[in-house]
C-alpha cells in the first residue's frame, strides 16, 4: 500500500475522481466505487469513506506540508503549485483511491 506505483494509482485515480466524478462528495464517492468496483457504494460503506473523507481532508488541511508532499512524489498528477486547499483536496481523495483500491473486493478476481 506504501509503494510508489499504488500511491501513483490511487492519485491518478483522485484526479479522475475530481474530473469527473461529480459536484458533491457523494457523487464523487459513487463514481469512485464505479470505478473501482464496478457498483454504488453500499450506505455503510458510503457513511465510513464519507467520514474518512472529511477526516483526511481536516489533517491535510492542518497541515498544508503534509499535501504538499504528498505531490512531490514520483507519478503524482497535480502540479506542486496547487493552493493549499487544492493540494489538500487532492490528497484526501488519493488518501481515499489508496482505500478503494486496497479492498478485497477490489484485489481480487475470480
Amino acid at each position: 500500500m506504501n509503494d510508489e506505483a499504488f500511491l501513483e494509482f490511487a492519485g491518478a485515480l483522485a484526479e479522475r475522481i475530481e474530473k469527473e466524478g461529480g459536484a458533491s462528495d457523494q457523487d464523487r464517492l459513487n463514481y469512485a466505487y464505479l470505478l473501482t468496483l464496478g457498483r454504488k457504494p453500499m450506505a455503510r460503506e458510503s457513511d465510513r469513506l464519507l467520514k474518512f473523507l472529511a477526516q483526511q481532508r481536516q489533517v491535510y488541511t492542518e497541515d498544508s506540508n503534509a499535501g504538499h508532499n504528498l505531490l512531490s512524489r514520483p507519478g503524482m498528477t497535480l502540479n506542486t503549485d496547487a493552493t493549499p486547499a487544492q493540494a489538500a483536496e487532492f490528497a484526501a481523495w488519493t488518501s481515499v483511491g489508496r482505500v478503494l483500491l486496497n479492498l478485497d473486493d477490489f484485489m481480487t478476481r475470480e
